[in-house]
């Protein structure tokens, strides 16, 4: 299979140039085989996509093999460009290749922006890739990363891409070309790293944990040396300073008597001031009593001094009601006389009002007259309207008549009414079932509609409608006509060829989108990256000349056998629809075969090759697809597949036809939703003409109503005037009766004399009022007596008071400075003890008057110093002479003090370190021992793979794990036999080996690691070239059998500048050929054949400006 690498080469200046970015490749791209999902490994690269990076301008690798891919092109075309992409697409630097240090390195000359774009399978789940893109500009130190087209940093790129097992860094899984050199030259202690860290992630990872442990451990025994040393240095030290801290002992006994001699000086004055304060305290006892004393005659000079002057606020309380009373008897006064004037005054008023009774009689009399004639005139004007029982009866049954039709007429409606809404529902469910209907037999009848519906239920089909609106929106943004989904532009001619090219047509070619010019492509492009939708978009020049079969499919042979013609003969579909999809899918090298074919494969395989040359087709059968292929390099082999024929139906079969049963059924729901609406409709003039009729009836009724209660109004109206007149004739009539008027009369004399009888009571209550005054007037007098005599005597109790109070003040002003005294002698006291108590608070017992007294230790050094204070004082000044007189060194205590807490700390640590230092130990030694028999099973498996390959170059070869007690120093050694006359030795020891000989080894045990290295692919750049080309083809020979047998899904890519001739390559290698750089190989050189054969020779190379073929 061919997979080309393809740059465009330099296009003629009227075409536009091509786009920045490409997520969907060139119509014009073929492949003859195709290969299934589960023959990749999850992280293996199917897309990488280039722009403006070192050599490219615009270029793609796309779609490369599941196992051993090899990128084909001339020294200086690009080759290992591939590769820097890939370092750098994934996070890594060009440090890794040592192609550049800068970002700057990677742009193409004479461009300011780049991009690398890497599509990574199942990166995000199975059937879900990722995609990994990273964006350059120059002067800026770094590149910008995005994963599905959300922006992320380097180390989300390389946590990412990690996570799949890819190892960038790892030479044994990428290995730039610049690098084969350091390679081979590796360390077998870096050698081992590499190859864990490829093929024993988790035993790297605890192999770096060892070495970390071993270390800290080492360190911790040289820590413990050290305390050891500096314990031995303070212990002697000890024994140096004993001779010091004995002198130093004599000294601080002197130091502890003269501080003993101090302290019984400091309490014995305490003692002293404790006495004096006790004196204190019973003088002040003393004036306490004297201030009771004092306190208690006050008091008695008090009580009848209070009672005096309570006599005296008793006799100016007399006072004050007194005169209090005085003022009530003045006002008491003066009210009765004011009502014997008020009284006085309503005698007057009902005199005057019974001399003018008689007036108002003869005015009553007049009035009583005028309402009687009032009445008679009412009386015979209801006379004449003719007002009587009989006709107020027929004007009630009229109108008890009228309301019994008003009623049923109302009812007769609001049936009616709700009738017309019961009919307005049932019309409204009639209405909506028949449009329901019509748009679902529009629906059936309608295939594309059918397309769209099963559409909707897929995401990429709803993406894909989307896009569609937007276009059809935007349709003046592009020059020419854009068709997509693909898929919606074709039919099938019949079910049988739906179900076949559901299969032969991918998914993403039905749901892309075509276009036909360069400016259209770039304008779709743009708005499906910017929007990150998922679907292709494709490009296709129109007439191009139809593509033609290796092979007749209407030949009477093939028709004898069962071959019933092209897959592309089924397809129905415009003109620029159909060619596109069989220039793209090879339509037209597709056969379809009728049923029992399946057992003529092998003869039909046998016809094509003999009469028409071919070994390869695609047959479509009812059940099954066979596809056979034949490899064009070594043995010529043709194999012959077959797999079960599974359509996913969305956009050909039984997803574009209606069933005619389900039509059937619409159609007649259809017709009787439609008869439904008609009768309702007829139904509902109907009760519209009853519902006019019902409203004219029942305004009918009311107007008659309204007539009926105007006439029966009119009547009672009168009826009630007269009688509102008889009652006024009535009333006017009584009043003028003379009878009224003797009552009213004899009302007033009653009034009158009660009045009178008020008045002589008044009279007496002012006499009374009189009397009563004079009696206050001579109480107050007496009350002013009695008040003066009582400020007499009370003036005599004060001063005896005042004498008394004298006395007591002076006695407290005595208690308070005997308290002012007690108060500083307690202060002192207090001081002086607290100045002993800290110098020695072991003598605080001393005291004489202390119950508890001196005990021990303490009694006797009180007892042997002096009981008198001058005494005391000449001890003092006797041990001040002796402390002046001593050699005693302060430091040598303090520095032996020190030493014996280090002592103690220094042994308790050495003690821990030597218990943790164990511990590690055993803990290193138990983890050391179950991973290195892991470590040695893995080299083993390598060893034996190693040998095996190296005996394909007559020469013996193992690996080996070399182990030592320092597990840092552990190393994985390559050891070579490549001649009879010599021993096994280490790769690269001593300079024994060529760099042919390094590059043989490093490639063979490279190919060792294939089954064991769980990485998604693996890089190798130029391997060959210090190589023979003995060697050279050896090694191509190991390559393609590892590759084509290994049981891992490892995708392997081997750059080479040429193909070897006479290789085995099998149906599992890929080919890409590079179509760049300044002397390109013409069209004819990409034959595999004829470029195995000339050698990758560059003679018959041309440069693009001398043939357009190039």
């Amino acid at each position: 299979p061919s997979a080309p690498l393809w740059p465009r080469p330099p296009r003629p200046p009227a075409r536009p140039p091509p786009p920045a970015t490409m997520t969907s490749v060139d119509a014009k791209r073929r492949r003859t085989q195709s290969f299934s999902n589960e023959q990749y490994a999850a992280g293996a690269i199917c897309r990488v996509t280039l722009h403006n990076f070192m050599s490219y301008s615009d270029a793609e690798l796309f779609d490369p093999g599941p196992r051993l891919n090899c990128i084909v092109g001339p020294n200086g075309t690009g080759k290992s460009s591939i590769v820097n992409a890939l370092a750098i697409g994934l996070g890594g630097t060009l440090k890794l290749t040592e192609r550049g240090t800068s970002t700057d390195d990677a742009i193409k000359s004479n461009t300011q922006d780049g991009f690398v774009e890497i599509e990574l399978r199942d990166g995000n789940a199975p059937g879900k890739n990722l995609i990994v893109r990273c964006d350059l500009q120059r002067r800026s130190p770094k590149c910008q990363y995005s994963l599905d087209g959300k922006k992320v940093t380097n180390k989300d790129v390389k946590e990412r891409v990690h996570k799949l097992g890819i190892q960038i860094d790892n030479l044994l899984q990428f290995l730039p070309q610049d690098r084969v050199a350091a390679f081979t030259q590796m360390k077998s202690t870096e050698l081992l790293h590499e190859t864990m860290k490829a093929t024993l992630p988790d035993e790297y990872a605890e192999f770096e944990e060892l070495k970390k442990l071993s270390e800290h451990t080492m360190e911790m025994e040289r820590d413990r040396d050290l305390k050891k040393r500096e314990l031995d240095r303070l212990c002697q030290l000890q024994e140096n300073l004993k001779a010091d801290v004995e002198r130093l002992k004599e000294f601080q006994a002197l130091q502890k008597k003269q501080t003993d001699v101090n302290a019984k000086l400091l309490w014995r004055k305490a003692f002293t001031l404790a006495a004096e304060h006790a004196a204190k305290k019973e003088a002040l006892k003393t004036a306490k009593d004297a201030r009771k004393v004092a306190e208690k005659a006050l008091a008695e000079a008090e009580v009848p001094l209070r009672r005096e002057q309570e006599h005296e606020k008793a006799a100016a309380t007399a006072q004050s009601a007194s005169n209090k009373a005085k003022s009530e008897g003045m006002a008491a006064k003066d009210k009765a006389v004011a009502d014997v004037e008020t009284l006085i005054t309503k005698t007057d008023d009902i005199a005057d009002k019974i001399s003018s009774t008689e007036e108002a009689h003869a005015q009553r009399v007049d009035a009583a007259r005028t309402a009687k004639n009032k009445h008679t005139v009412a009386v015979a004007e209801l006379a004449k309207k003719g007002g009587d029982a009989e006709n107020e009866t027929a004007i009630a049954a009229k109108l008890a008549a009228a309301e019994v039709e008003s009623r049923e007429a109302v009812t007769a409606k609001d049936d009616l009414h709700e009738l017309i809404r019961d009919h307005k529902r049932r019309q409204m469910v009639a209405t909506n079932n028949l449009a329901r209907a019509e748009q679902q037999l529009k629906g059936l009848d309608d295939a594309n509609a059918l397309r769209n519906s099963k559409l909707q239920q897929d995401a990429d089909g709803r993406a894909a409608l989307k896009l569609r609106e937007w276009i059809q929106k935007n349709a003046s943004l592009f020059e020419e006509e854009v068709i997509g989904p693909v898929g919606l532009d074709c039919e099938a001619s019949d079910a049988e060829g739906a179900k076949y090219l559901e299969v032969a047509i991918p998914k993403q070619v039905l749901t892309g989108f075509l276009t036909f010019t360069a400016k259209d492509r770039v304008i779709l492009n743009k708005h499906v990256q910017d929007n990150k939708i998922n679907l292709n978009v494709y490009r296709f020049e129109r007439n191009q000349s139809a593509p033609r079969s290796p092979f007749d499919a209407h030949a009477p042979e093939l028709q004898q056998m069962g071959v019933a013609g092209f897959l592309s003969e089924r397809l129905k579909a415009s003109k620029d629809v159909t060619s596109f999809l069989v220039d793209f899918n090879g339509l037209h090298k597709m056969l379809v075969g009728r049923a029992g074919l399946n057992e003529k494969v092998t003869q039909l395989q046998n016809l094509l090759s003999e009469k028409y040359r071919t070994d390869a087709f695609t047959l479509y059968l009812p059940t099954t697809v066979f596809s056979a292929t034949k490899s064009r390099y070594g043995s010529q082999a043709v194999s012959t597949q077959s797999r079960p024929l599974r359509p996913r139906p969305l956009f050909f079969g039984p997803a574009a036809l209606a069933d005619p049963t389900e039509r059937t059924r619409v159609q007649k729901l259809v017709d009787d939703s439609q008869a439904a609406a008609s009768a309702l409709a007829t139904t509902q003039h109907e009760l519209r003409k009853a519902e006019v009729a019902a409203d004219a009836a029942l305004s009918d009724i009311r107007q008659r109503k309204i007539a009926i209660g105007n006439e029966a109004r009119l009547g009672r109206q009168l009826a009630i005037r007269v009688s509102d007149l008889a009652e006024s004739a009535e009333a006017a009539q009584r009043n003028a009766a003379p009878a009224y008027k003797d009552k009213e009369q004899a009302t007033l004399r009653a009034d009158l004399s009660k009045l009178l009888d008020r008045l002589a009571a008044k009279s007496t209550e002012v006499a009374s009022a009189h009397a009563k005054l004079a009696l206050i007037e001579l109480d107050a007098q007496c009350a002013v007596l009695g008040m003066r005599q009582a400020f007499i005597r009370t003036r005599a109790l004060k001063d005896s008071t005042e004498a008394a109070l004298a006395a007591r003040n002076l006695a407290i002003r005595d208690e308070d400075a005997i308290k002012a005294a007690q108060s500083r002698a307690q202060n002192l006291m207090n001081k002086a003890v607290e100045v002993a108590f800290d110098s020695a608070p072991h003598f605080a017992d001393a005291n004489p008057s202390s119950s508890v007294g001196l005990q021990g230790e303490f009694l006797q050094r009180w007892d042997d110093l002096p009981e008198d204070d001058d005494a005391l004082a000449d001890e003092l000044e006797e041990v001040k002479k002796k402390i002046g007189t001593s050699s005693a060194d302060m430091g040598s205590i303090t520095v032996f003090n020190e030493n014996a807490t280090k002592i103690s700390a220094l042994e308790k640590s050495v003690s821990e370190f030597e218990n943790n230092a164990q511990n590690q130990a055993d803990d290193l030694a138990s983890r050391r021992a179950a991973w290195e028999p892991k470590v040695n099973e893995m080299a083993i498996h390598v060893s034996k793979k190693f040998g095996e390959y190296f005996t394909a170059f007559n020469c013996s070869g193992e690996v080996g794990l070399k182990t030592c007690s320092n597990i840092k120093d552990y190393a994985l050694e390559i050891r070579v036999k490549w001649r009879s006359s010599e021993e096994l030795h280490v790769l690269a020891v001593g300079g024994r080996d060529s760099g042919g000989e390094r590059s043989v080894a490093t490639m063979v045990y490279l190919i060792a690691l294939q089954d064991i290295n769980p990485c998604p692919f693996r890089v190798v750049d130029e391997i060959n070239q210090a190589m023979d080309p003995t060697n050279e083809k050896r090694i191509f020979e190991c390559i393609t059998r590892a590759v084509a047998s290994q049981a891992s899904k490892t995708q392997y890519f081997l750059i080479t500048p040429k193909l070897l001739p006479d290789l085995h390559y099998s149906t599992q290698t890929s080919m890409h050929f590079i179509y760049n750089g300044p002397y390109m190989q013409p069209a004819g050189m990409f034959a595999l054949d004829v470029s195995a054969k000339s050698g990758g020779d560059r003679s018959h190379a041309i440069s693009p400006d001398e043939s357009d073929e190039a």
